[in-house]
């Protein structure tokens, strides 16, 4: 038990000291465009409507995907 314990203990400390070489610096971060807050979600539907994902209706016949007028 002992030896497993020293295993886990050594593969732990080896994870901790691995060298992070693909992690962004803060210059680079100060570089980057800012973006907006407005996300588009894949340019499906034409504007006034939303994307509504296949799913079933309550007779369990499947509908497929389609875009739908938003109700406000």
């Amino acid at each position: 038990m002992r030896k497993s314990f020293a295993a886990v203990l050594i593969a732990f400390t080896a994870l901790l000291s691995a060298p992070v070489g693909a992690a962004p610096s803060m210059t680079d971060v100060a570089r980057a465009e800012p973006s907006s807050n407005i996300v588009e979600a894949g340019g499906r539907c034409g504007p006034h409507q939303h994307w509504v994902r296949a799913h079933r209706n309550r007779h369990g016949k499947r509908i497929a995907g389609h875009c739908a007028r938003n109700r406000h």
